[in-house]
């Protein structure tokens, strides 16, 4: 998949894949997947798809704020956007190989 944001062209067939998650809820509607990607300028993106209750549905219509349509997409995020993603949905060794410039030791 390839986007163009603010001038930058994101694409998932050139930039480094990092980790990945996915989510399988017993109703299909929260269903989501999304991995996270850095491109060889070192900007890091989301490259998600979800089902209609997830962040990367397209809202339409008067059931706005209840319904979507499945769809995929890709998001530009900061490095730190990034680090925090990766704290919630990574493993220690993927975020000090990544982000070792900005994790301190506690």
């Amino acid at each position: 998949m390839k986007k163009i944001i603010n001038g930058k062209s994101y694409n998932t067939e050139t930039a480094t894949w990092l980790d990945g998650l996915n989510i399988n809820s017993r109703d299909s509607w929260n269903n989501v997947s999304e991995d996270l990607y850095i491109t060889k300028n070192g900007n890091f993106f989301l490259c998600g798809y979800g089902e209609s209750n997830t962040r990367w549905a397209v809202k339409f219509g008067q059931y706005k704020d209840k319904r979507g349509t499945l769809t995929s997409d890709i998001q530009a995020i900061t490095k730190e956007e990034a680090l925090a993603w990766c704290e919630k949905n990574s493993d220690p060794e993927t975020i000090e190989e990544h982000f070792s410039e900005i994790v301190e030791e506690a």
